[in-house]
């Protein structure tokens, strides 16, 4: 069983999925999964897992700070989890609060602040514990109208700009702000996806529907259809994974909970992504979760046979060369790229092609 398949067995497993965890008898054989948990950010989520199945024993505290660091080959896994698990609850206490004080400084300006993203899925409650969901900000949408004029009143309250690249006046979130000794930082967004994909969800239509976030009503968080699409597109679009036919662990095990808290309507979202021709992206979230996670099969067989991250977790990359070349004319991904000014997706294609060609004459 690979890494893909025993970390989702694990965490399927703990959600009650129909799958049966992977047998780890030592160290050695927990390390592969510790290489994926990392930079896929499933750490904490995954010590609650090996928790809720029994499957470790915690480590004493006073011993986590000196057994939890990453070694690299070899590790106490528990510790490492623990101790990952432990940061990761305090710094997303701070950033909650982070969050409840920007609610203070613009209460009664009847503005709506919608949470996206990572922040609005722990606030809605799809991880009841906090600490499981790893965050490095607060994404947080506002009519356009009103962008500046937000981005402004927190820096006037001590938040100051980032390190980071200054941003294009056409992106879809301006320069992320931080406040010192506090963790992470504060990207206020006009829309909530990145342009090339913007179409298929306007800020307009996802403020619109959005409602208040349980515990914390004067802050919004958006529909579950709305959440959704924005997460496949995030994931699979905009951080690669359709392109490099990569299954977004973290994103699929996310939204599997979403449909479970909730229940997604998949036909709504499919229609959302139909407007950037890319409605198959529900096929691979419910086909990546029905193998890894154990959660119900899709609809439809059809899904299962056209899905391309099932060929990933299969083993299967015989499409890479394909995959190549499809992604460089996605049109979504040069619009990205390039901006708005190029007409449609044919000119777009063929602009990016003269491009190539001059440069590599």
């Amino acid at each position: 069983m690979n890494a893909v398949r025993s970390l989702g067995a694990v965490l399927g497993a703990a959600d009650g999925g129909a799958v049966s965890p992977p047998q780890l008898s030592d160290g050695a054989s927990w390390q592969p999964l510790l290489e994926l948990a990392g930079p896929c950010g499933l750490m904490p989520a995954l010590w609650s897992a090996v928790r809720r199945l029994e499957l470790l024993e915690p480590v004493p505290e006073d011993l986590v700070d000196v057994l939890g660091k990453w070694l690299g080959q070899r590790n106490h896994v528990a510790a490492v989890l623990q101790y990952s698990y432990r940061e990761n609850a305090r710094r997303n206490a701070d950033l909650l609060d982070q969050l409840r004080e920007v609610a203070e400084l613009f209460a009664g300006d009847e503005l709506p602040i919608v949470a996206l993203k990572g922040i609005g899925h722990v606030l809605r409650g799809v991880w009841p514990d906090p600490a499981d969901r790893m965050m490095n900000d607060l994404d947080l949408l506002v009519p356009a109208g009103r962008v500046d004029e937000v981005h402004a009143r927190l820096r006037e309250a001590g938040y100051v700009l980032a390190p980071g690249p200054e941003r294009e006046p056409d992106q879809h979130h301006l320069a992320a702000l931080r406040r010192e000794n506090r963790f992470g930082a504060i990207e206020v967004h006009r829309e909530p996806v990145a342009r090339g994909w913007t179409d298929a969800l306007p800020a307009s239509e996802v403020i619109a529907s959005a409602r208040p976030a349980p515990g914390l009503p004067s802050v919004l968080v958006p529909s579950a259809e709305h959440a959704a699409a924005i997460a496949l597109v995030h994931a699979y679009l905009a951080d690669g994974a359709w392109y490099g036919r990569v299954v977004p662990l973290r994103t699929v095990h996310e939204l599997r909970r979403l449909d479970a808290h909730e229940g997604v309507d998949w036909v709504v979202v499919r229609s959302q992504l139909h407007r950037v021709r890319r409605r198959g992206l529900v096929d691979e979230q419910l086909v990546s979760a029905w193998k890894i996670l154990g959660a119900p099969a899709p609809p439809t067989t059809a899904a299962a046979a056209r899905s391309r991250m099932r060929l990933a977790v299969d083993g299967g990359r015989w499409l890479g060369p394909i995959d190549a070349v499809t992604s460089a004319l996605d049109a979504g991904r040069l619009r990205r790229h390039y901006g708005t000014t190029i007409g449609g997706p044919w000119r777009l294609r063929a602009h990016h092609l003269a491009r190539v060609v001059r440069h590599r004459s």
